[in-house]
C-alpha cells in the first residue's frame, strides 16, 4: 500500500469493526465472512500495519465493538495456527507473509486487550476456555483444510544432540512425565471439542515457528519443525556460521509476538504481579516437552553468550554478505539479540504463581499427580560441565568488564595522556587521618576515559545473579574462579556511573548484587587472599587504581583491602555532597559491615618474628584500616549526620562493624586496632559530640518551613493529586522497607519504638553503645600496649606484634564486650531479603528495562545522544566495513556434542528484501501499564488520518506516499516528538527501583514460608 487513497480505503474496511449505529443491524460480524482476510491478505508491509492504526483506533474498536474486538484476536490466532502447519509443508513467499501479518496483528493489539481489567474474564473465555474455539470461521473462500494437528514434534531428531551435555534428554519424551504434546484440532466442521485452549496451542505453535524449516531455518530437503540450536554452544558443537538476516527477521518477529503474550503482568499493580503473573508464560516455562524447551533457552542462550564476545569475527553482531552492512541490518542483528535476552531473562526470573498451579490441573494441561516446575530454572540449575560453566561465565563477565577495558584503551589514546596522572605515586601514606580519598584517584580527571555502558548491562547482570541463585555448581565455579573479577567490575560501575540517570536501574541491581555477594561466607573467604598483582597492574584502569602505595605495599593487599580503600572513597564523596542518595549510598555501609569483620583460618604464630607477621597477607591492611579512620573523622564532621535519622542509623552500622571486628577477631583486626587507638582522638571527640547534642537545638528538626500562595488553581490542584501523592508515598516506605537488610541486634523499627521521643541523642542513637565500647577497648589496649599513641612509622610493625600477643585477650576482651559484639554470640551478615514486595518490583524493574528496549524512539534517543551499546558501536569502528572480506571463522567449543556443522545461509536470502519498519515500533506504548509508571507516552499519530484525508485530498486524488523510504522518513518523524525522559518508568524513582533475583527451585517455598500471602509454589 504505497499510496495515502489505498491507506486510507483499507483503514476505512477495518474500522468496520466498529459495528453499525443502527441498532436493528448491529450484530457482529460472522466469523465466516470474508472481511476478516483483509488482515492477512492486504498488508505489504509491517507499516501497513503497526502505523495506519493507532492505539486510540483501537481503544475506540474495543469500546465500540467488544465482540468484534474479541473476535478478531481470536480469528487471528486461528489463522495464525492454521498458516503456522501449511508452511511446515509450503513454506512460500505468500503463506509467510500471511503469517507475518497474523503475527504483526495480534502484537499490536494484545496490550490493548490487556489493558482492560474489565475484559479478564473475556481474556480467560477466550484464551484459557476448551470450549470457546470450537465457532465455524471456515470460509469457502480460503481453499483451505478445516483440519489443523497442534503440537506435533518434529521426527527430525539429529539437528540437537544434547547426549553429552549436562542435561541428557530423551528424544521426543518431555521433561516431566505429561500427556502426550500431539492432539489434533479441528477448525470448524462440525463442532469438535478441542482439545487444547487457544493459549496454550498458541503458545506451542509459537515455539514450533521458531524452529520452522524455511522460515526461521534453513529449508533443506525435510520441510516441517526441526529443533536445531540456532548457534553453537551449550547442546551444539561445529562451526559458527554467517547469521541470516530473513531468519533473524522471522525469529524477531515470533519473539516479539510472544513476549507481548508474556507481558500482561504491566496492566497489574506491583503488589500483585507475583501472584498473579502471566497465564502464557505459565505455559511457555512449565509445560512445553523437554526436547522443544531445551532447544530454545539453549538457542537464545548461545546467542546471548556469542554475542558478548568481543571478536568481531566471532560474536556474530554483523552480516558478512556485503549487500547487508549497512546501519539497518546492524539493528536488525542487535534487535534480534536484544528481544532473545530479554525472554530468556523474563523466562528464568518468573516465579509460577499458586493460581496457575490450580489452573493447570484443572484444564489438564498437566496432569494433577506432576509437580510444576520452572522448566527454565530447572535446566539452568542442572549444568554442571566445567566447560558450559565456563562458557556462560566468560562470556556474561567478559561483556560486563568491558567498560573498564575500553577505559584501559582509552588512557592510551595520546590526546588524554597529557592529562593522565600516575596513580602509583612513590610516596607512602602518612599516619595522620588525612583524607580518605588520597588513596584513590579523582575520578573528576578521567571522566573522558570512561565508555558508555550497553543497553545489554543490566539484564546481563539479572542473568548471571539468577544463574548463581539457580545452580549451586555454577555459584561454586564463580565464587572460586571469578568473584573477585565480578566484585571489581560491579565497584567499577558503582564508583563511575551511579550518577547516570539513563542507568540508574542496573545501578541499583548491581547494589543489591553486591549485599547479596558480600554477605556470603563463602565468598568473604575468597576477598582476603592476596590479590592478583598481574591482574591489578594490566586489567584494572589507573585512575582506578589506589594512588600513593609502592609496588610492595600493592603487593601486602587483599581483595577486601582493595574494595574497602574504594568504598571509603565512594562514600568520602557522598558524605560530603549536598545531595546525599538515600537508595544507593546507604548500600556502601552495608558492603562495610559485611567486609570489615571476617575471620580467617587459623594460623600458627609460634613465630613472633618481624617477618612472619608481617607476611601474614589475609589480615586487614594497615592501609584499608586508615581509610575507614579518615572516613569516620570525615563524616563526624558533618553536622547532617547528626539531624539525619538515616544517616545515624548508618553511622551506627559503620562503628558497629569497627568494634565486631576488633572484639570478635582481634588478631586479624591488628592494624584496624592500631589506627583506632592511634587516632582515639576522632572517638572521644564524636563521644562527647553525641553526649552534649540537642535535638532542640537545631531548628531544621523541628521546624518546617511553609510557603503561602495567593494563586487558588495551583491550592486546588495540590488538593486534588494529594490523595494520590499520599498513597504513592505509603506504597514507597512499603517498598523501601522491604529492599533492606535486616538490621543487626538493637537496630530494628520495634526496638527503636520503644524509646521516647523527646529522648536525648545519647538514648535514641543506636550506634551510641557500640562507640561506648569502642572508647572501653581503647582503653584496655592501650593498658596492654605501651605508647601506641607517640609511635612512629619505624615501630608499627612492632606495636602490632605486640597487639597480636596480648596473653588471655579473647578472655579479657569477654569482660568489655557486650552479648551483640561477643565473640560467642554468632555474626549476622548484612542479607537481601526477598519477599512478594521485593520480587514484584524486581520484576518491575526487569519489564521496565524491556519496555524501553523495545520502544524504537527511546533506542533512537540513546543513539542521538552517544548512549548506545558501545561495544557494538566498537565494533563498526572496527575496520569491518569490509566483512565480506574476512575469513569464515570456525570455532569448535570442545564440548564433544555430535551435530554437524551448520551449513552456509548465503543462498536462502538471494530474493529476500528486508522490512525496515518492524524495527520502528513501540510494542506497549500507549497502553495503560502500571506496573511502572510512564511519565508521558508517545503521542500516535497514523500514517492516515482519514478525517483529514478527505478534507484535503479527493478520493481520487494522485496525491500519495511514493516510496518506502518516504514512509520510513515519516514514521520516524512523527516519533520526534518524544524525548528519553518521556519513557522513564516508575522504578526510575528512588523507592521504586527493586532487584528480584530468582531464588532456588527447591528453596524458594521454604524462603517465604513465614509470610502468610506467599504466592510462590514451584
Amino acid at each position: 500500500m504505497n499510496s495515502a487513497d489505498l491507506k486510507s480505503q483499507y483503514k476505512q474496511k477495518i474500522f468496520r469493526l466498529l459495528g453499525s449505529q443502527d441498532p436493528i443491524d448491529s450484530s457482529p460480524i460472522q466469523s465466516n465472512d470474508e472481511f476478516w482476510e483483509i488482515f492477512w491478505k492486504e498488508p505489504d508491509s509491517a507499516q501497513d500495519i503497526y502505523n495506519l492504526l493507532t492505539f486510540n483506533d483501537l481503544k475506540l474498536i474495543r469500546d465500540s465493538n467488544k465482540s468484534n474486538f474479541l473476535n478478531w484476536i481470536r480469528i487471528l490466532c486461528l489463522k495464525l495456527i492454521e498458516l503456522s502447519k501449511i508452511i511446515q509443508t509450503k513454506p512460500n513467499d505468500l503463506n509467510i507473509k500471511q503469517l507475518l501479518n497474523c503475527i504483526r496483528y495480534l502484537t499490536k493489539i494484545l496490550p490493548i486487550l490487556f489493558e482492560k481489567l474489565e475484559f479478564t474474564q473475556d481474556i480467560n473465555n477466550l484464551f484459557w476456555n476448551l470450549n470457546y474455539n470450537t465457532i465455524d470461521i471456515n470460509s469457502p473462500n480460503t481453499g483451505n483444510s478445516d483440519n489443523a494437528t497442534i503440537g506435533t514434534q518434529s521426527t527430525d531428531t539429529i539437528d540437537s544432540n544434547f547426549t553429552n551435555s549436562s542435561t541428557k534428554v530423551r528424544i521426543n519424551q518431555p521433561l516431566f512425565p505429561k500427556s502426550p504434546d500431539s492432539q489434533t484440532v479441528h477448525i470448524g466442521g462440525g463442532g469438535n471439542i478441542q482439545n487444547k485452549c487457544l493459549g496454550e496451542n498458541l503458545i506451542h505453535i509459537l515455539v514450533d515457528l521458531l524452529f520452522t524449516r524455511g522460515f526461521t531455518l534453513i529449508k533443506n530437503d525435510v520441510l516441517g519443525v526441526g529443533f536445531k540450536i540456532w548457534e553453537v554452544g551449550i547442546g551444539s558443537n561445529g562451526k559458527y556460521s554467517n547469521p541470516t538476516p530473513e531468519l533473524d527477521s522471522n525469529r524477531l518477529e515470533v519473539l516479539r509476538l510472544i513476549l507481548t503474550l508474556s507481558s500482561q503482568g504491566l496492566y497489574i499493580q506491583p503488589t500483585k504481579i507475583v501472584s498473579t503473573g502471566s497465564r502464557f508464560l505459565t505455559i511457555l516455562v512449565s509445560t512445553l516437552g523437554k526436547l522443544k524447551i531445551l532447544t530454545l533457552i539453549c538457542s537464545l542462550l548461545n546467542l546471548i553468550c556469542r554475542s558478548c564476545k568481543s571478536d568481531p569475527e566471532l560474536n556474530g553482531l554483523y552480516y558478512k554478505e556485503s549487500q547487508f552492512q549497512n546501519v539497518k541490518y546492524q539493528d536488525l542483528r542487535r534487535s534480534f539479540i536484544t528481544i532473545s535476552l530479554n525472554l530468556l531473562t523474563i523466562m528464568i526470573v518468573y516465579p509460577i504463581p499458586t493460581n496457575d498451579v490450580q489452573f493447570l490441573y484443572k484444564l489438564r494441561i498437566l496432569n494433577s499427580n506432576e509437580k510444576i516446575h520452572n522448566l527454565v530454572r530447572s535446566y539452568f540449575g542442572r549444568l554442571h560441565k566445567e566447560n558450559e560453566l565456563n562458557f556462560i561465565s566468560n562470556s556474561i563477565i567478559s561483556f560486563l568488564n568491558k567498560p573498564m577495558e575500553q577505559s584501559m584503551e582509552n588512557e592510551l589514546n595520546p590526546f588524554n595522556l597529557i592529562k593522565s596522572i600516575s596513580p602509583n605515586s612513590s610516596s607512602s601514606p602518612s599516619n595522620s587521618s588525612s583524607s580518605a580519598n588520597t588513596l584513590t584517584s579523582n575520578l573528576s580527571n578521567y571522566s573522558s576515559y570512561l565508555p558508555n555502558l550497553s543497553n545489554w548491562n543490566m539484564e546481563l547482570t539479572i542473568l548471571l545473579w539468577e544463574l548463581i541463585q539457580s545452580n549451586k555448581n555454577f555459584k561454586n565455579f564463580i565464587y572460586s574462579k571469578k568473584v573477585h573479577e565480578l566484585i571489581i567490575i560491579l565497584i567499577f560501575h558503582l564508583k563511575h556511573y551511579k550518577s547516570g540517570l539513563y542507568k540508574s536501574n542496573l545501578i541499583r541491581i548491581i547494589c543489591y548484587f553486591l549485599t547479596y555477594l558480600t554477605s556470603d561466607p563463602q565468598v568473604q573467604t575468597r576477598l582476603i587472599t592476596p590479590i592478583n598483582q598481574n591482574y591489578y597492574y594490566n586489567q584494572i584502569p589507573n585512575f582506578f587504581k589506589i594512588s600513593n602505595l609502592n609496588n610492595n605495599q600493592i603487593g601486602n593487599l587483599t581483595w577486601r583491602d582493595f574494595l574497602i580503600i574504594q568504598i571509603c572513597s565512594i562514600l568520602s564523596q557522598d558524605c560530603s555532597s549536598q545531595q546525599f542518595d538515600f537508595i544507593i549510598t546507604p548500600n556502601f555501609f552495608n558492603y562495610l559491615y559485611n567486609l570489615i569483620p571476617i575471620k580467617q583460618d587459623p594460623i600458627s604464630t609460634t613465630s613472633t618474628s618481624i617477618t612472619h607477621l608481617k607476611n601474614n597477607k589475609n589480615f586487614l591492611s594497615y592501609q584499608a584500616s586508615l581509610s575507614l579512620i579518615n572516613l569516620i573523622s570525615k563524616i563526624s564532621e558533618n553536622k547532617s549526620f547528626l539531624i539525619n535519622p538515616i544517616k545515624l542509623d548508618l553511622f551506627a552500622i559503620l562503628i558497629r562493624s569497627l568494634i565486631n571486628s576488633c572484639l570478635r577477631f582481634p588478631q586479624e583486626s591488628r592494624s584496624l586496632i592500631y589506627n583506632i587507638v592511634k587516632h582515639e582522638d576522632i572517638f572521644r571527640k564524636l563521644l562527647s559530640k553525641i553526649e552534649t547534642y540537642d535535638l532542640n537545638d537545631d531548628d531544621t528538626t523541628t521546624t518546617t518551613t511553609t510557603t503561602t500562595t495567593n494563586d487558588d488553581e495551583d491550592e486546588a490542584q495540590d488538593d486534588s493529586q494529594s490523595g494520590t501523592d499520599n498513597e504513592e508515598q505509603d506504597e514507597d516506605e512499603e517498598f523501601e522497607e522491604s529492599l533492606k537488610p535486616k538490621p543487626p541486634i538493637g537496630m530494628s523499627s520495634k526496638a527503636k519504638s520503644k524509646l521516647p521521643i523527646d529522648a536525648p541523642l545519647s538514648k535514641t542513637w543506636t550506634g551510641f553503645k557500640a562507640l561506648k565500647t569502642l572508647i572501653k577497648f581503647i582503653d584496655f589496649i592501650k593498658e596492654e600496649v605501651q605508647n601506641i599513641s607517640t609511635s612512629t612509622s619505624l615501630e608499627i610493625m612492632e606495636i602490632l606484634i605486640k597487639i597480636e600477643n596480648i596473653p588471655d585477650l579473647e578472655l579479657k576482651l569477654l569482660k568489655i564486650s557486650s552479648s551483640e559484639f561477643n565473640k560467642k554470640t554468632p555474626f549476622e551478615t548484612l542479607k537481601f531479603n526477598w519477599s512478594s514486595i521485593s520480587l514484584g518490583w524486581y520484576e518491575s524493574i526487569l519489564w521496565g528495562d524491556v519496555f524501553n528496549l523495545n520502544s524504537y524512539q527511546y533506542q533512537k534517543n540513546l543513539n542521538n545522544h552517544g548512549n548506545s551499546n558501545w561495544f557494538l558501536n566498537k565494533g563498526k569502528n572496527s575496520g569491518l566495513s569490509g566483512l565480506s572480506s574476512l575469513k569464515e571463522v570456525a570455532n569448535n567449543w570442545g564440548f564433544n556434542w555430535n551435530n554437524k556443522n551448520q551449513s552456509n545461509t548465503n543462498e536462502f536470502v538471494k530474493n529476500w528484501e528486508f522490512d525496515q519498519s518492524i524495527l520502528q515500533i513501540n510494542i506497549w506504548n500507549g497502553s495503560g501499564i502500571k506496573l511502572f509508571k510512564i511519565e508521558k507516552p508517545l503521542l500516535e499519530k497514523p500514517l492516515v488520518d482519514v478525517n483529514n484525508l478527505m478534507k484535503k485530498l479527493r478520493l481520487n486524488s494522485s496525491a500519495s506516499i511514493n516510496t518506502i523510504n518516504t514512509l520510513e522518513s515519516r514514521g520516524e518523524s512523527r516519533a520526534e516528538s518524544l524525548n528519553s525522559n518521556q519513557l522513564t518508568p516508575i522504578n526510575s524513582r528512588t523507592s521504586f527501583n527493586t532487584p528480584r533475583n530468582s531464588i532456588h527451585i527447591n528453596s524458594r517455598q521454604n524462603s517465604f514460608s513465614n509470610i502468610h500471602e506467599s504466592p510462590f509454589r514451584n
